[in-house]
């Protein structure tokens, strides 16, 4: 049994090691001096404002052998990190590291804003008026309304300037039990 899940772990271990390799192939990241010239940080303290601005969670760090780096992509056309991930950067757990943001970031996430379900008056009335379970199977697969689900990815978002869709994308990863609307239709 412990065999098990020694080879079990050196799977996850390596699959997570060759999902940070091609990371690091397909996005730039930047040194501390490098991140600093793009946010316009100047004198000798810079390191000291790198280092205060990651531990207050203003910006997204990876850490590579014991050296932190910085994903370019977080940063807007004018060099500033951006403002809903700014916000949005705090309220991520604790238990979250950079490498579990930045993948969250890059990768295609599905919310639900909302459900639409059928009239039931509307269905009773039509119902009557079907003679086969086709005719039936046929009306609820017209009426079905899927647009309630929205597959982004986040960063997407963050370039696109689509702030509040952003937010509601964090709000959904961050709650257990997200409400649903229902819309009727």
């Amino acid at each position: 049994m412990n065999d098990e899940f020694e080879s079990t772990q050196s799977v996850l271990e390596r699959r997570l090691l060759e999902k940070k390799a091609e990371f690091i192939k397909n996005h730039t990241l930047l040194s501390l001096p490098e991140f600093a010239d793009k946010l316009r940080i100047k004198g000798k303290k810079r390191s000291r404002s790198i280092y205060r601005l990651r531990k207050e969670k203003k910006v997204l760090a990876i850490k590579i052998d014991d050296e932190y780096f910085y994903p370019d992509f977080q940063l807007n056309n004018a060099g500033s990190v951006y403002s809903a991930l700014e916000i949005a950067m705090p309220r991520f757990p604790k238990i979250l590291n950079g490498w579990d943001i930045a993948f969250w970031l890059t990768s295609s996430q599905t919310i639900v804003q909302y459900i639409s379900v059928l009239d039931l008056d509307v269905v009773k009335e039509i119902a009557l008026n079907l003679d086969s379970l086709d005719e039936i199977a046929e009306f609820i697969v017209d009426k079905i309304d899927t647009s309630g689900g929205r597959t982004e990815m986040p960063l997407g978002l963050l370039e696109n300037g689509e702030v509040q869709l952003f937010a509601e994308f964090v709000a959904w990863y961050l709650c257990d039990e997200p409400e649903i609307t229902l819309k009727v239709v």
